[in-house]
Order: C-alpha cells, then sequence, then structure tokens
C-alpha cells in the first residue's frame, strides 16, 4: 500500500492566507508519504497581494517545483481549484511537469483506486453540464476591480462572519449531495468504483460522513481563523503508466 496526504485551499499569495503558519506541517507529512494530493485553490490569482499575476505564476510554478525536488519520493498531484484555475498558470505548470518526474497536474479531478480527490467546486449547480466551467470563468482572469473585495472579506474575516456562513450554507449533506448528483449525471463510470471523495472549497473540515454509501472527507483550509484539516488515505501501489495524466486546457471540456 501507498500511503497519502491530502489538503486544499491554501489560498497562497492572498491577504487573507495562514498558509506560512501550516507548511512545515505539510513538509513533514509530505516527508512520510508516497503521494500529496493538493486539492485546488493552493494559490489565489484573483486576490494576489504580488505586483502582477505573471510573478505570482512564476512562483507559484516555482514553489511546486521546490516541494517536488525537496521530496522525490513523493508523487505530487495539483488538483485545480476555482481560485487556480489560471490558464497561463495551468499551461505553465503542465510544461514544468514534462521536466519534474514526481509532479503531476490535473484541471479537474484525480482518481487513484477508489479514492477521487477534486475541489469541491463541483457542487454549484450541478446538474448542469456547462457548470463547472461556466464558473471558474469568472476565476480565470482575475481584475484588480476585485481587490476591495479581499480588504472587506479580511474584516469580515476577523469577525469571523465567513465561518458562520459557510457553516450554515455548506453542511456536510449539501456538499455531498451535490457531488454525488454532478457525479452520476457527468461521472457515472468514476461514481461506481469510487468509495471516498475527497474535497476542500467550503472551508468546513470533515471527515468520514456517509452519504449514499459514499463516505466524504473535507480538508479544511489555511484562511486566518479557520481550520486546517490534512487527511490521511491509503491506495494501493500503481504502475506509473497507471497513474492519471494531465488534460490539457486546450483539450480539457469538464468532467
Amino acid at each position: 500500500m501507498q500511503n497519502g496526504v491530502v489538503i486544499s485551499d491554501l489560498h497562497m499569495f492572498a491577504r487573507r492566507s495562514g498558509a506560512h503558519r501550516v507548511l512545515e506541517k505539510l513538509y513533514r507529512e509530505m516527508e512520510r508519504a508516497d503521494i500529496a494530493v493538493l486539492n485546488g485553490d493552493i494559490f489565489d490569482f484573483r486576490w494576489t497581494t504580488l505586483p502582477t499575476v505573471s510573478q505570482t505564476v512564476e512562483e507559484a510554478v516555482g514553489w511546486l517545483t521546490k516541494i517536488a525536488r525537496r521530496h522525490p519520493h513523493c508523487q505530487i498531484h495539483f488538483v485545480a481549484g476555482n481560485h487556480d484555475c489560471h490558464r497561463t498558470f495551468l499551461e505553465t505548470l503542465h510544461r514544468r511537469c514534462r521536466d519534474v518526474e514526481n509532479l503531476h497536474a490535473h484541471e479537474h479531478h484525480l482518481c487513484l483506486a477508489d479514492r477521487l480527490f477534486l475541489h469541491g467546486d463541483v457542487m454549484h449547480h450541478a446538474r448542469r453540464p456547462d457548470a463547472l466551467e461556466t464558473y471558474r470563468a469568472t476565476w480565470i482572469y482575475p481584475r484588480r476591480k476585485w481587490a476591495h473585495l479581499s480588504l472587506a472579506y479580511d474584516i469580515a474575516n476577523n469577525m469571523h462572519l465567513p465561518h458562520v456562513v459557510q457553516r450554515m450554507a455548506f453542511t456536510p449533506e449539501r456538499t455531498a449531495r451535490r457531488v454525488l448528483v454532478h457525479m452520476a449525471s457527468f461521472m457515472p463510470e468514476t461514481l461506481r468504483k469510487v468509495n471516498h471523495v475527497y474535497l476542500g472549497h467550503t472551508h468546513q473540515p470533515f471527515t468520514g460522513y456517509v452519504y449514499q454509501g459514499v463516505t466524504f472527507h473535507n480538508t479544511g483550509c489555511a484562511v486566518k481563523r479557520m481550520e486546517f484539516n490534512p487527511l490521511r488515505f491509503q491506495v494501493p501501489r500503481s504502475r506509473p503508466e497507471e497513474v492519471p495524466a494531465w488534460e490539457t486546457p486546450a483539450l480539457a471540456s469538464g468532467f
């Protein structure tokens, strides 16, 4: 068996991120893991505090390269979320993965044995075939006019308001139901073989929630004042050719 760890929602480069406080914990987990899944919103391009998006892309790809080389024994899988689905970043990362043997990128999801890893933003309008691409399209090209919303979020976060609202809006039952609706509609073959689903996106950590025979886990987030919830898992050892391949942005059309 292979040992794995999954995390999500570091929101690196955003003002609200507390990633710097959890990175050493992540590195320690990766030291003893064969697989590490970075399950979306690891970076935040819309609300980046760096001078330009181009610099943010460079820093993000550089960080992934560094941790892959720092942990050569560990297969690192990056799964895009809505905050880090920027096309320039994905294309740059795709090229870098060709040169870094243990670094892999997935635009939508990763399936290892009976474990499915996806960011969780499929829950928005889950029955529409174009829902994920439509939702993500609003995040692909960051605009500076959103900076004031980032500041407003920071103020609200200091008052614990986002945590309260998200807790009420995204219960484990509602999250699991919406993800299963999407899977049943657009991933029926995957749904038949999956027993565990790992997601983030809602920033609400939980583990072991069973809904319609599938067990759901949420890895929380590293946003300030919220709970970061890295989770371990095990999967059978697979041959390199069985590792899911990247879907290039030019070809990918959703799930």
